[in-house]
C-alpha cells in the first residue's frame, strides 16, 4: 500500500515509518527497498534524466531515507522514545499525511506519540485531501504484554478502536468516514489469523513446537493479549480459560445507524424479557458507555455494546431504540450515578418507561405521601419515585456484585463469551486496599454493565412484574396440563401404528379444544355487546337471541382477524420506524446485519 503511494498517490509529500526503534524502523525501509527491486525498472524510478542539462538526477537512498527521483516523495523512519517527554516531542514532529506505526504494541510510550502527532497529521492530511492526494495512518502490530508499559499503553488505543466489519465494504467514503469516526478514535482495527494469510494447520503444529513460552506463542501466533499480573484477583489458569472460551460474534446490529452492538446469537428473541445491564460514563478518562445483554433463562450474555464518545442524549436513543425495535420486553437496569441519574430521569418520560427496572419497595412511596395534597408533596412524591430506580455500583453492592463474579468464575466460566467482558475479566486487578477494579490505564464499564445485570437477575425483588419469574425455564411448558408422551416414546411400548394413531388422536383433541374455546370466547362477547346494546335501547341487528344466548350458535365460529391498523396508529404501535428520522441511508438501522466472521480481539 504504502510502495503505491510512494509512486503514484502523492507528490512531494513526506512518508514517515515509526517503529519501537532504530533498527527495526530501518528494516521496515529495507523492505520497501526490496518490493521496488523485484518491479521492472521502468516502475523503480532510480532516476530521472534533466530534460535541460541531460544531467542524470538520481533519488536519496540510504539507511534512514529514500526520495522518489521523479514525484519527489520521501520516506524517513523515526524511532520511538525512551520516557513520555521525549514521546512528545517526537510526535510533535511527525508532520505527514501518511504515518506507518509498526510494532505499535511493543513501542515505548505509544499512546503519547499517537495523541500528540494528531494535530500535525491532520494539518498534513487535510492539505493532501484538498489537493486529491493519498493520505492516512497504518497502525500494524502482533499483540504486546499486557502487563508492560507498551502493552499497556497500547491497549488505551485499541479500546477505542472501531471494529471492522464486512459492512464497509458496500459504505460509500463519506458514510464510511462518518460511521469510522462515530464513538472511536477514527482508528478502525482488523485482525488476520495464520489460516486467512494462507497458512494451515501444520504450519502451526510447526511453529508452535518451536516456541518455549506458551505466553508468546499465544499473543505472537494465535493473537491473544493475555493478562499474568500476579495482581489480579483471579487464578491465571481461570483467566486463561475465560479467554479460550470467548467467541467471535454471530452478527451485529446498528443502533442509530452507527452504534454496532455485537451479537453472540443469530438474533435477539423479542419474546424474552432480557436483563440489560447499563454502565453510565462519567466522561473520566474518557471512560466508556456500555451495554450488556443477558438473557435470564440461561445467565449468559448474548449481546454487548461500547462506546467512549456517545453523549448522554444519544446514548438514550441508543437505548430506546434497542428497546423499542429488537427487546420490546426487556427489564432495562441503569447504573445511578451522576450520568445515569440523568438519563433514567430522561427515559421515565419515554415510551420505554415502563420497562425501566425499580426496586420493590418503590410501593412505600405511594402508601405514604399523599401526592395529591399539594404541588410541593406532589413534587416531593415524585423525586422520591425516582431514586428506587436504578442500581448503584458502589459500596455494599459493588462488593455484592464482584462477589458474584468470583461465584461465577468457579462455577460458570464457560459463560464468559463475549468479546468486551473477557478483555475487562483480564484487566481487573485488586488493590492494596482489596478493592477490585481496572488496572491503571484501562477501563472496566464493559464488565460493570454485566454485573449490573447480573446484581438485578440474582437480587431483584420486583422482577415478575416486569415479565420473568426467578428460577423460571425458558421452555416450559405453560398452561398445558400433564405432559404427553411423544411418538418415539410410545414406539417403544405400543406398534407404530396404535403409537400413531394415538399422537394423532391427541393433537386432534388439542386443536378441538382451543377452536371451541375460541368460537365460545367470541360468542359470549357478541353475547354481551347485544345485552348491553339492547338495554340502551339501541338498535342491534345480530342473529343472537338475547334472551336464549346460552343456545350455541355457529355463526359465530368465524375466526377472521378484523384490521386493527386504525387502533395501532392511535396507540404508536408500528410507527416508530416511520415516524423516527433515516439516520441511515443504507437502511441498516432497522435491519440486524449478518456481518460473517468478524474477528475481533482485546
Amino acid at each position: 500500500m504504502i510502495n503505491w503511494g510512494y509512486a503514484f498517490g502523492t507528490t512531494d509529500t513526506s512518508i514517515i515509518f515509526v517503529n519501537k526503534q532504530q533498527p527495526d524502523a530501518k528494516t521496515n525501509l529495507e523492505r520497501i527497498k526490496s518490493q521496488i527491486a523485484l518491479l521492472p525498472k521502468y516502475l523503480q524510478f532510480e532516476y530521472i534524466e534533466d530534460e535541460e542539462t541531460g544531467k542524470i538526477l538520481k533519488g536519496v537512498n540510504n539507511a534512514t531515507r529514500m526520495t522518489h527521483a521523479v514525484n519527489k516523495n520521501q520516506i524517513v523512519i523515526k524511532a520511538g522514545s525512551a520516557s513520555p517527554d521525549k514521546a512528545v516531542s517526537l510526535a510533535r514532529g511527525l508532520t505527514a499525511p501518511i504515518i506507518h506505526y509498526d510494532e505499535v504494541e511493543f513501542t515505548p510510550h505509544v499512546r503519547e506519540i499517537i495523541d500528540n502527532s494528531v494535530s500535525t497529521y491532520e494539518t498534513a492530511a487535510r492539505a493532501s485531501k484538498e489537493n486529491g492526494s493519498l493520505y492516512g495512518r497504518i497502525f500494524t502490530s502482533t499483540p504486546g504484554d499486557k502487563d508492560s508499559e507498551p502493552g499497556q499503553s497500547s491497549e488505551e488505543v485499541l479500546v477505542n478502536c472501531k471494529q471492522f466489519t464486512d459492512r464497509m465494504f458496500d459504505m460509500d467514503d463519506d458514510y464510511l468516514h462518518d460511521y469510522a469516526n462515530a464513538g472511536s478514535n477514527g482508528i478502525v482495527y482488523i485482525e488476520y489469523q495464520y489460516y486467512q494469510i494462507g497458512l494451515d494447520n501444520e504450519w502451526l503444529e510447526n511453529i508452535h513446537k518451536k516456541y518455549t513460552n506458551q505466553l508468546t506463542f499465544r499473543r505472537e501466533i494465535l493473537l491473544q493479549r493475555l493478562h499474568g499480573s500476579s495482581l489480579s484477583p483471579y487464578p491465571q489458569e481461570d483467566i486463561e480459560y475465560i479467554n479460550e472460551r470467548k467467541q467471535l460474534p454471530t452478527t451485529s446490529i446498528f443502533l442509530k445507524s452507527y452504534y454496532e452492538m455485537t451479537l453472540y446469537v443469530e438474533a435477539l428473541n423479542p419474546e424474552v424479557p432480557y436483563i440489560v445491564g447499563i454502565d453510565c460514563s462519567t466522561g473520566t478518562n474518557k471512560d466508556h458507555n456500555a451495554i450488556t445483554v443477558i438473557n435470564p433463562y440461561t445467565q449468559r450474555p448474548e449481546a454487548e455494546l461500547e462506546c467512549n464518545y456517545i453523549g448522554e442524549t444519544m446514548y438514550e436513543e441508543v437505548i430506546k431504540e434497542l428497546v423499542l425495535m429488537y427487546i420490546p420486553r426487556a427489564i432495562v437496569c441503569i447504573e445511578r450515578n451522576s450520568v445515569g441519574d440523568g438519563i433514567i430521569d430522561h427515559l421515565l418520560h419515554s415510551r420505554i418507561a415502563g420497562r425501566l427496572y425499580y426496586d420493590k419497595n418503590r410501593d412505600l412511596v405511594d402508601l405514604k405521601m399523599d401526592g395529591n395534597s399539594t404541588v410541593e408533596s406532589m413534587l416531593k412524591k415524585e423525586a422520591s419515585k425516582k431514586s428506587f430506580y436504578g442500581v448503584y455500583t458502589e459500596g455494599e453492592s459493588r462488593k455484592d456484585m464482584f462477589a458474584i463474579l468470583a461465584d461465577r468464575i468457579v462455577k460458570n466460566k464457560e459463560d464468559f463469551v463475549t468479546m468486551n467482558i473477557t478483555r475487562d475479566i483480564s484487566n481487573l486487578v485488586q488493590t492494596a486496599s482489596g478493592k477490585i477494579e481496572a488496572r491503571k490505564g484501562v477501563h472496566d464499564d464493559s464488565v460493570m454493565s454485566y454485573l449490573i445485570g447480573m446484581y438485578i437477575l440474582i437480587h431483584g425483588n420486583n422482577l415478575p412484574l416486569f415479565g420473568y419469574i426467578p428460577g423460571e425455564k425458558k421452555d416450559v411448558p405453560k398452561n398445558k396440563g400433564m405432559s404427553s408422551y411423544s411418538e418415539a416414546q410410545l414406539k417403544e411400548i405400543l406398534p407404530d401404528d396404535i403409537a400413531k394413531a394415538i399422537v394423532d388422536a391427541e393433537e386432534q383433541a388439542r386443536k378441538n379444544d382451543y377452536e371451541a374455546i375460541l368460537r365460545e370466547a367470541m360468542y359470549q362477547s357478541q353475547i354481551d355487546t347485544a345485552k348491553k346494546l339492547k338495554n340502551k335501547n339501541l338498535h342491534y341487528e345480530s342473529d343472537v337471541d338475547v334472551e336464549e344466548y346460552s343456545v350455541y350458535d355457529d355463526t359465530y365460529g368465524d375466526t377472521s382477524v378484523e384490521d386493527l391498523s386504525l387502533f395501532d396508529s392511535l396507540n404508536g404501535i408500528g410507527s416508530y420506524q416511520q415516524n423516527t428520522p433515516n439516520y441511515d441511508p443504507y437502511g441498516y438501522s432497522s435491519t440486524p446485519f449478518n456481518g460473517g466472521n468478524n474477528l475481533y480481539n482485546f
